[in-house]
């Protein structure tokens, strides 16, 4: 059933033969609409929302069972796009209503995830065990003990709640006692994090982006630069160690069908390693997705598996498509899933930049790195298009440079993970053993990471711009530059698109 849902099977017999509109995959209408109606404000939420959910699933059913040749394809999968926004309005609507936790007086053991502040009191976000309440909790308590990310704590106090304006719910804890229960060195990735205090004065950044854990001092600069979502451990950091694990796997020439078993479970432990973060779970789901199709020989539609784990993730929890993370992260794999690609192979097409059998390796090596910027900046590009409605309306800004500077910072990035990974798989394996170089590489990769982003905005005038929240309209307008691109007139288009959308007043 899945597989019929993301992509359709050409090779099956009489497929050609069917009505057009079994010729696509259905997933990613359903995905989209179901996630835009979880996502969707409570304040705009229509009357009598259960009876249209009703009404509407009665008149889907037999127009696709009983009439499906009187529709064409485009009809069939709005339709289905419709159906899914007002279904994902309703479950979100009734989650939000029946996890809405009571103002209680409350004693919970809690993973602190970010510290915020540390003081007179101090204040954390936190993870609390059980599913009666939020995944996370503000908590502000006395500051009886100092607490660090990952540290398990015991807090006692009086539970609070408030809707955000978009919608999102904000649980808070006003502690009244605090525990220390656990140090995250104790704990089950207690072997990473007693690696992680090997790394001198960038220690917090290398827990940031090799744990997916705390608040780098550089964080700021980070932002500035338009580099934040380097701290944010994402599909990102799980495809380069997904990669570099391949190669390695393919180096010691292991069996494809191994190797393949072997992504899976390389992508659920780094997973874990980073704490099972939301981005991270998505990226699981993806490459599980891939690597099914692959067992089957058959290739998935590109927005499948995207669609795929955007639907497990908000069956766990429909209300996390009000979370902003969710967000970004959704809409910048989907960005690079569609134009991303597009550029990409347009670039293939018009600039292969591959050497000849005879080439010198100096050469080789020149086109190698040539590929991977163009391929990078393309990729940048469309995530950084992509994010940029979100970023404006949430936060009222933007990062234009932010391609060309995560070209230039991705060699450090790599680095860290490259040399930070097997460092601390090893030295957990044997703390006493000799690596010594893989931490100083490591150290090198995130000095280099913090210099690019000190480095950055005076190199690159406007890294980081103050903009107004887009009005409907631009909003609208502006994912239409990711319809499909095949050739080089729809670049082109997509600029003077690009160009009139950003021109002064059309936000309004």
């Amino acid at each position: 059933m899945v597989a019929g849902l993301l992509t359709p099977d050409l090779n099956e017999p009489g497929y050609l033969q069917r009505a057009a509109h079994t010729a696509g995959p259905w997933l990613p209408w359903l995905a989209a609409g179901y996630a835009v109606g979880c996502a969707w404000p409570d304040a705009l939420l229509p009357p009598w929302l259960l009876w249209q959910v009703l009404a509407s699933w009665c008149v889907l059913v037999p127009l696709l069972l009983w009439q499906p040749l009187a529709l064409r394809p485009i009809v069939a999968r709005a339709l289905v796009c419709v159906v899914a926004l007002l279904s994902g309005m309703w479950v979100v609507d009734g989650y939000s209503q029946s996890h809405l936790p009571p103002e209680q007086f409350i004693e919970r053991s809690m993973r602190v995830e970010r510290v915020l502040y540390e003081g007179y009191g101090i204040g954390f976000i936190a993870a609390p065990e059980g599913r009666d309440l939020p995944r996370r909790i503000a908590v502000h308590a006395p500051a009886q003990v100092s607490v660090r990310t990952a540290d398990v704590v015991m807090v006692r106090g009086r539970l609070q709640h408030a809707t955000a304006p978009w919608g999102e719910l904000r649980s808070e804890v006003r502690a009244v006692d605090l525990h220390l229960q656990q140090r995250r060195e104790t704990g089950p990735r207690g072997f990473a994090w007693r690696a992680i205090e090997g790394l001198g004065q960038h220690r917090d950044l290398g827990g940031a982006l090799l744990l997916g854990e705390g608040r780098p001092r550089a964080r700021d600069a980070f932002h500035q630069a338009g580099l934040l979502h380097f701290l944010a451990v994402s599909g990102l950091h799980l495809g380069l160690a997904l990669v570099m694990w391949a190669w390695v796997m393919r180096l010691l020439g292991l069996p494809w069908l191994l190797r393949q078993v072997l992504l899976v479970g390389g992508a659920l432990g780094y997973a874990w390693l980073v704490g099972f973060s939301m981005p991270t779970q998505r990226a699981a789901v993806m490459t599980i997705a891939v690597v099914a199709y692959s067992l089957q020989g058959r290739s998935a539609h590109r927005l499948g598996p995207l669609s795929l784990a955007v639907l497990v993730l908000l069956a766990m929890d429909p209300s996390q498509a009000r979370n902003i993370g969710f967000q970004l992260s959704a809409v910048a794999v989907f960005g690079i899933v569609t134009m991303g690609m597009d550029l990409v192979a347009l670039r293939r097409r018009f600039m292969p930049l591959y050497p000849w059998p005879l080439d010198r390796p100096s050469w080789r090596a020149l086109l190698y790195v040539c590929r991977g910027a163009l391929d990078g900046m393309a990729v940048g590009i469309a995530a950084t298009l992509a994010v940029m409605p979100i970023t404006a309306g949430n936060f009222a800004e933007i990062t234009p440079w932010s391609p060309l500077v995560s070209v230039l910072a991705g060699p450090f990035l790599m680095l860290v993970l490259a040399a930070g990974l097997p460092m601390l798989m090893l030295q957990g394996l044997w703390p006493s053993g000799p690596w010594s170089g893989l931490f100083v590489l490591t150290q090198g990769g995130l000095s280099g990471l913090v210099w690019m982003a000190e480095q950055a905005p005076q190199w690159f005038r406007y890294s980081l711009l103050s903009v107004p929240a887009p009005g409907l309209a631009l909003w609208l307008s502006w994912y239409a530059m990711f319809l499909p691109i095949s050739r080089v007139e729809h670049v082109l288009w997509r600029g003077l698109l690009l160009i009139v959308l950003l021109l002064p007043g059309s936000s309004g």
